[in-house]
């Protein structure tokens, strides 16, 4: 069964197509380690904020903190509330990085 599954995978999708998923998902996990190392979930705890004020709140670059906010917000880690206002996600829910 397992190999019947390869060879269909490798048939609907060319190889390229799934070596890009595998490269996005290790950027996926980086962006999750920079905002746990940044305490981003723990600066949101009290609601959003605007992404000046969350940088200021890190010690990070508003417009490098945005991008990755942005990036996560696709994997519905982080919500995009008006695009500058990040919250908490429905995916990461009300989890903290410290203290849990």
């Amino acid at each position: 069964m397992s190999a019947s599954l390869a060879g269909l995978s490798r048939r609907l999708f060319p190889p390229p197509l799934p070596l890009l998923d595998l490269v996005a998902g290790q950027w996926r996990v980086h962006a999750l380690g920079v905002a746990a190392r940044l305490g981003v979930a723990d600066a949101l705890a009290d609601g959003p904020r605007d992404v000046a004020q969350l940088a200021a709140t890190t010690g990070s670059r508003e417009d490098s903190l945005f991008r990755v906010l942005r990036a996560l917000a696709a994997d519905g880690i982080f919500a995009r509330l008006f695009l500058e206002r990040p919250a908490v996600g429905p995916r990461f829910g009300q989890a903290s990085t410290r203290g849990q």
